[in-house]
């Protein structure tokens, strides 16, 4: 099966082999293939890691793709190949991200969100990060995708046909009911959801904190509005309307002209206390290079808030900088990233 990732892998691949020829071509998709929809999330974290360069937590995730590559071409070089491996992952990311699988989108918000700090740097042209931006915008329509007209019609077809002397249901027909009803329920929940969000908007306000957002200020307010906005949304707007609700909802925090301005991620954490990290983390235990903000929160708690913390963060996470300035719809935005990729992995 031909697919748009297959046409570019000689493109993609080049850079480690020159020479590519179209036997070792067919060795390495032959290979992919057979990586493509394993159904064990780690795995793929550990693919993403090998792209990004990163140490793999688990072995076992190394020698089983190692053992594709060695299955499909016994001349596949299995020691001094980190590079090749990159680029192999990279591709793998890509053919998989073309599939139907039910792993995707908690492949693409992992991708999304580990370099947010931009402590790792990768020369390469495999597209991996603006095929998983461009996969998580195509899902995000599609599961907010209201067709009521459509749906009204085939009921109506429906209930046209049930009134005929002698007609009888088929499975045909209760397939049709099936998903006509299941498509009002989806249509209904993403209204709904849209409701909340409206309301949550105009009153300006804070649900955890019960007070204006405006008193609560920035840095401050950036987390918490994250962390409200995924409590009504069950999965991520796309990137224009969701960066449309986080600058206004940002808009309601500003208490005086100029005040918005960059933030780091510690001038916003550095304002909470214990008690309150524990609401903003919700629920989870981020403790990945995946959720750069959320684990960083979590840092701030276990190393006792000692002077010292963001050394011990970057010394853990390849140097990651918590001091780097970002404008605070950047921030929000990565939060509430952050915390969909955790409730898919959970």
């Amino acid at each position: 099966m031909s697919s748009t990732t297959e046409y570019n892998f000689a493109d993609w691949y080049r850079p480690v082999d020159s020479q590519l020829t179209a036997e070792t071509q067919a060795f390495r998709i032959t290979a992919i293939r057979e990586l493509l929809d394993t159904d064990d999330m780690d795995f793929w974290l550990d693919i993403i890691r090998m792209y990004w360069g990163l140490p793999v937590v688990s072995e076992d995730s190394r020698k089983e793709f190692i053992k594709a590559f060695k299955d499909a071409d016994p001349v596949f070089p299995v020691s001094g190949n980190d590079h090749l491996l990159q680029v192999l992952a990279g591709i793998l990311i890509c053919f998989q991200l073309e599939e139907d699988f039910h792993l995707n989108i908690s492949i693409g918000l992992a991708i999304k969100s580990i370099n947010f700090l931009g402590q790792y740097e990768i020369a390469s042209n495999i597209p991996v990060l603006s095929n998983a931006t461009t996969f998580l915008s195509e899902q995000s329509a599609i599961l907010r995708e209201t067709n009521l007209e459509e749906q009204r019609t085939e009921i109506t077809d429906l209930t046209n046909r049930s009134e005929v002397p002698g007609y009888a249901f088929v499975a045909a027909d209760n397939s049709v009911l099936t998903t006509a009803v299941n498509s009002l329920l989806q249509s209904q929940k993403v209204f709904s959801e849209e409701t909340n969000i409206l309301w949550w908007l105009f009153g300006e306000a804070s649900q955890t904190y019960e007070q204006p957002l405006k008193a609560i200020g920035l840095p401050k307010a950036i987390p918490i509005i994250a962390n409200e906005i995924f409590d009504i949304i069950e999965f991520s707007l796309s990137n224009r309307k969701i960066d449309a609700i986080i600058n206004k909802a940002i808009s309601n925090c500003i208490q005086s002209k100029g005040s918005e301005k960059a933030y780091s991620p510690v001038d916003m954490i550095s304002k909470f206390e214990g008690s309150e990290i524990t609401s903003i983390l919700n629920g989870f235990k981020p403790e990945t290079e995946f959720t750069p903000i959320l684990t960083a929160f979590s840092r701030f708690i276990t190393t006792g808030k000692s002077s010292d913390w963001t050394n011990i963060y970057a010394s853990e996470f390849n140097g990651g900088d918590l001091k780097k300035t970002f404008q605070p719809s950047a921030l929000a935005s990565q939060i509430l990233q952050e915390l969909f990729l955790l409730h898919n992995l959970r």
